[in-house]
């Protein structure tokens, strides 16, 4: 067994990445801002009765749709999808000249929100060809998944993308995951719940958005091209049908956690830095509580450093896996965390992801 997780094998690894959020247009400027403990969050008055906290992307940095009768025809909600998506997809590609966007033929992953509405989750699918149309971007749509998950929709997302390279024998996929909470009719479903924070509710979440990206390989490539690279990645459900957990313990991303560890096969790992899947949300923290518990030889409150972007990105939802783990990257390269991280997103429903990276 080995005790250094740069010495187990890589799954895949992060080439380029791209990200459009509440802090910036792309990665740089997103980085910088988180960096430097920024918050970008406003007032929003969701009915007579209620106003709540929200996180959005500025419009500025959103797409311009095409005028395109197709275009509106698609629900409300996936068009704003698609005008987070474009800018984050052009930042991870920007490397590229336009011959070769053209000529990309890599297969898309993208990780999407769990719908509540059947007429936006139908059209879920057909998200990556209107990505490569209007993006530009050679997408091989026929290889292309969507994940409609929720929070864990970006780790399925990476979890498939690589099982995909592995029987193929192609070396790169993309990768995506993106989420708008800050639809108003979403919103006063959750203020009806009492899930926002708001002057009357203190434990609840704040609704973010954001796209993120990644160009992943699974070919040897020279460590200073290297972003991040995933050593394990495990995907899962949760008995429990909400985040409520009334009825059992949330013991699956406890279990998965430790699959993780055992995987690896490190000797007496110490996870250094962990996202928990946490938005501000009372619920989360007791799943944490378990996963703490249960890895507790592995995990020791009083050593590894616990990071929560929600605090100042707000709730990404689909995003949040994908979004934790380009900041973790960018902390990594600048030594500010050290290596094993750990990445876990939970889903209101069933879905859980966790992740190691170094």
């Amino acid at each position: 067994m080995t005790t250094n997780i740069d010495n187990c094998k890589t799954l895949a690894t992060v080439v380029s990445q791209g990200i459009n959020s509440p802090l910036g247009k792309n990665c740089e400027i997103t980085f910088a801002r988180y960096s430097s403990c920024l918050a970008n969050f406003s007032e929003l008055q969701i009915n007579e009765n209620a106003t709540v906290l929200i996180s959005n992307i500025d419009d500025k940095n959103l797409f311009n749709l095409p005028e395109n009768e197709k275009i509106t025809l698609l629900h409300p909600r996936n068009r704003k999808l698609l005008q987070i998506a474009v800018p984050a997809l052009q930042d991870c590609l920007k490397h590229l000249s336009d011959n070769d966007k053209k000529s990309f033929g890599i297969p898309l992953f993208l990780g999407l929100p769990q719908e509540q509405s059947i007429a936006a989750s139908q059209e879920h699918q057909v998200l990556p060809a209107w990505i490569a149309n209007i993006s530009q971007i050679g997408i091989d749509i026929t290889q292309s998944k969507t994940f409609s998950c929720g929070r864990a929709s970006g780790i399925i997302a990476i979890e498939q993308a690589i099982k995909y390279l592995n029987e193929s024998g192609k070396k790169f996929a993309l990768v995506g995951a993106c989420d708008s909470m800050t639809d108003l009719g979403l919103l006063n479903g959750f203020d009806s719940e009492k899930r926002l924070i708001s002057p009357k509710n203190s434990e609840g979440f704040i609704a973010g958005e954001a796209a993120v990206f990644f160009l992943i390989t699974t070919a040897p490539i020279d460590d200073n091209a290297k972003i991040t690279n995933f050593k394990a990645v495990i995907c899962g459900e949760e008995s429990a049908k909400r985040i409520t957990f009334i009825d059992s313990a949330p013991l699956t991303l406890a279990n998965m956690v430790a699959e993780l560890i055992e995987e690896c096969g490190i000797e007496n790992m110490k996870i250094n830095t962990a996202y928990p899947s946490h938005n501000g949300e009372k619920e989360w923290l007791y799943e944490w509580g378990w996963c703490n518990h249960i890895n507790r030889n592995h995990i020791n409150t009083s050593e590894c450093q616990l990071e929560l972007p929600t605090t100042f990105f707000g709730d990404t939802g689909a995003a949040d896996g994908l979004l934790k783990t380009a900041i973790a990257a960018d902390a990594i390269k600048k030594g500010v965390l050290k290596t094993p991280v750990l990445i876990a997103s939970s889903s209101d429903y069933t879905h859980r992801g966790a992740m190691l990276i170094s």
